[in-house]
């Protein structure tokens, strides 16, 4: 069997919150630092990039998986959407392989993240 020696799961939640958001009010209201470019190379046009990076607020700690615990991150769109990544880090020999057969074959993935 493969042993993991380092990564991290991910869990993407996509949520539609109107027509348009102010980044400039939302950043008076919370503490909120822009997206980095979406790509740091020179050959990148121009027209790939955010014309307003969006927002991210950092909003805590996940509950563990496993042993280790994530971190929970919103990421807000001038155009009326939100992202929220949930992350944790993949511990060295972390019994991932269980926690799949059990949780999401079981099909329950749900209750992994929101439980």
């Amino acid at each position: 069997m493969a042993q993991i020696l380092k990564g991290q799961v991910v869990a993407l939640f996509a949520f539609d919150l109107g027509f348009e958001v102010s980044l400039e009010q939302l950043g008076a209201l919370l503490s909120a630092m822009p997206a980095p470019p979406l790509s740091r190379k020179k050959q990148t046009p121009p027209y790939l990039q955010y014309t307003k990076p969006p927002r991210i607020i950092n909003l805590g700690e996940a509950e563990a998986l496993q042993t280790e615990p994530g971190n929970i991150q919103a990421t807000i769109f001038d155009f009326g959407a939100v992202s929220i990544a949930y992350r944790w880090p993949l511990a060295p020999g972390g019994l991932y392989a269980e926690l799949h057969r059990t949780q999401f074959r079981s099909g329950d993935s749900a209750s992994v993240l929101l439980s």
